[in-house]
Parts: C-alpha cells; structure tokens; sequence
C-alpha cells in the first residue's frame, strides 16, 4: 500500500478504559458484551512459542486501517487493511511499571506461516510488518505469530481496533489534551494547529494521530511520537477524577470502547475485559513508559526499515526479562544472549549508516545518535513541555 494513503491512528489503550466504564456500568454488561468481537485464534505448537513470563502481561494492541464497513470517506472501502499501528504492552509481574513498545509498519521482518479459519497462509521470509494482517487472508493471530517471532516475547492476549476508534473514544472522553511542537498545516491528514497545547476528539483527533507531513521529516516515524503523545494522554484523561465521576460520560466510554475492540476469544466478554483492565489499572500513568523498536534505514529500500543491533536486541531482552527501561542502570540493559532471529538485520552503508532511520530527511540533516533508548513516560506532568 502506498504510505500515503495510509490513515494511522492508534488506541490500542481502549482495553484500559473499560477499567472505567464496565465499573460504572456493570448492570449493561449483556448490551456491551453484543459490542464486542472476538476471534479464536490459532498460534500453532507451544513448544515453538518463546517462554512465559510468571505473571507478567504481555499485550499485542493492534490498529488497523481496513475500511470495510466504513464507506468511501476515508478511501478504498473495500480494503482489508494492514497491522498499520501496533504496541506491544508489557506490564510487570508486580504491575509496578508498564512499557509500552512501538511497532514500526515499514520494518521487513519475517512472517511465519498462518492458518485462520481451515486457510493457510504462506510463510515469509522478508515482508514489511504491517503485511502480517489482512493479507493473503492472515488474521490477527499472524500478527501475534510474528511479533513473538520478532521480540522473544510471549504474548498472552491481543486487542485491535480500526481508525474509527479514535473518534469515538476522544470524544467520548469529552476530548484529549494533546501539545503541538509547531504550527501545524499538513494537507495528508487536513490537521491545522497552532504551536502549543489543545484539546482534539472527533475528526480533529484521527487527523492528529495521522499526522506526518509537517512534522519532523515527514516520514512515518515521525508520526509515532504523535501517536505514542496521544495514548498517554488518553489513559490519564481515562483515570480522571472528571471522568470516573461522570456517569454518562462512563457509559458512552464503555460502549464507544467496547463497539471498538475485536479481541481473542480467552478475553472475549466484558466480564473477562473488566478483570483484565483492572489488573492493568494497577499501573500508574507514571510508570508506563512509551519507546519505538530501534531501527535504520533498509539497506535495500529506502522506503522500509530493519532492525537498528545491539539495540532492538537490548530492548527485548528488557521485555522477555521482565525488566523497566526505567530501572538504574545496572539493571536496565541486560546483554540479550543472542540477537533475535526474528528479523533481517543489516550492516548499513550509505546515508543509513550507523544511524536511527529518518526516511524523508534532506541529506544535510542533523541525525541524532543516543545512546539509549529513546522513551517518553505517561505521565509527565504538562503536556507540552515534554
């Protein structure tokens, strides 16, 4: 698909507003049970899978661009659509911190073979991640399949919503602050915002998380910030004394959050989501850390992106070990035992040398180096001054 006609959005924190809305509503679980869709999915041997980790939670929040249903306002209504916007959360055994990873959809990884619904899909061996979903009939377990593939990680339940979601969650939260860095006129999503801080919900808020073509470079990594800004400030205007006393305001959540999800069929009734969502409202906003799997440039293609080592390896030996990215230093990093076989990983030449992928940037461009990983929290008091 061309990226262009891409519409990104994200709000896999939808599972954690039901923490707000079934409690309030408890009464209507029958009617919000009906809301919800729910997938069996097949993730083959469990020998093959990577290793549980005790009584931590793993969660693939998968966002998708497909148009079915939705006629022809926003493109092709007949599109199947792609794993488009994906976060991997992870919450600690002791629901003391949470992080929260990135997926990029341009990343070539492999994809394994998948069967949905007595079909099969044909393995991969170097495909862009956001193919892992909706193509040659691959369902949300595939995406699932390939993230485990990817990250060593063990995942326990998936949550996916398409972009519709973003409208009604934000305006059923009464709107979610969000800060603009500059002014911001980008003909793509039809965003114009002025430098500072806002309050988005509606058509205002998809064009916000849609965003790329008048900030940073102008690729789809510079939208992940947005992104990643945006879920942040949806579970603390979720967790607020303005929201949980509101019982209209709770009502309308719960059943915008439960109209958005389709989920595995292990937490397939709004019983099971409820307990899952207090679990997860154990965390503080504080605690939950937002990061992108590092990467580079593909060396192949300019237009995709491979897995920027040692880093990504970093990363998800934090996540398998169950470990923060905030903890000190002497815990936060431990070496990773082998480099995933996840994924292709290249030694870059050219203008992707050495350096974090920034497609679309002039070739006199600033290209910044850290030597951690880059990482915003939830809760960082204002939100532009971040």
């Amino acid at each position: 698909m061309n990226s262009r006609q891409v519409l990104k959005w994200t709000s896999g924190v939808a599972a954690l507003l039901l923490a707000v809305g079934c409690g309030g509503a408890y009464y209507a679980y029958q009617r919000f049970d009906r809301n919800i869709s729910a997938v069996e999915v097949e993730l083959g041997d469990p020998v093959e899978r990577p290793p549980a980790t005790t009584e931590a939670l793993n969660l693939l929040m998968i966002g998708t661009d497909s148009r079915e249903g939705l006629g022809r306002a926003y493109g092709d209504e007949g599109s199947t659509g792609h794993a488009d916007t994906t976060l991997l959360f992870h919450v600690a055994k002791d629901r003391s911190n949470a992080t929260v990873v990135s997926i990029p959809r341009d990343l070539m990884v492999p994809i394994p073979e998948c069967r949905s619904g007595g079909r099969t899909a044909p393995a991969e061996s170097r495909a862009m991640f956001n193919t892992s979903l909706g193509q040659a009939g691959r369902d949300p377990g595939c995406t699932w399949k390939t993230v485990e593939k990817l990250t060593g990680v063990r995942v326990d339940h998936f949550l996916m919503v398409n972009f519709q979601a973003v409208k009604t969650l934000s305006t059923a939260l009464g709107g979610v602050e969000v800060c603009a860095g500059k002014d911001i006129d980008d003909p793509g999503s039809h965003l114009v915002m002025r430098k500072g801080r806002h309050v988005v919900q509606g058509e205002q808020a998809l064009a916000f998380v849609r965003t790329r073509h008048s900030v940073g470079y102008g690729g789809d990594l510079t939208r992940i910030p947005l992104q990643q800004q945006f879920v942040s400030s949806m579970i603390r205007k979720a967790r607020s004394t303005g929201t949980l006393t509101d019982p209209g305001r709770l009502w309308s959540l719960a059943d915008a959050a439960t109209k958005a999800l389709t989920v595995d069929s292990a937490i397939g009734s709004v019983g099971k989501l409820r307990d899952l969502a207090l679990d997860l409202g154990r965390v503080s906003p504080g605690s939950i850390t937002f990061t992108t799997v590092p990467v580079l440039d593909d060396p192949r293609n300019q237009e995709h992106l491979v897995l920027r080592q040692p880093d990504a390896a970093r990363l998800f030996a934090l996540l398998a070990t169950d470990r923060s990215l905030t903890a000190p230093p002497a815990t936060a990093a431990p070496t990773a035992t082998a480099t995933p076989t996840a994924t292709e990983t290249a030694t870059p030449t050219g203008s992707g040398s050495g350096a974090p992928a920034r497609r679309g940037a002039p070739p006199d461009a600033p290209v910044a180096t850290p030597t951690d990983l880059q990482r915003v929290q939830a809760d960082d008091g204002d939100v532009c001054a971040r």
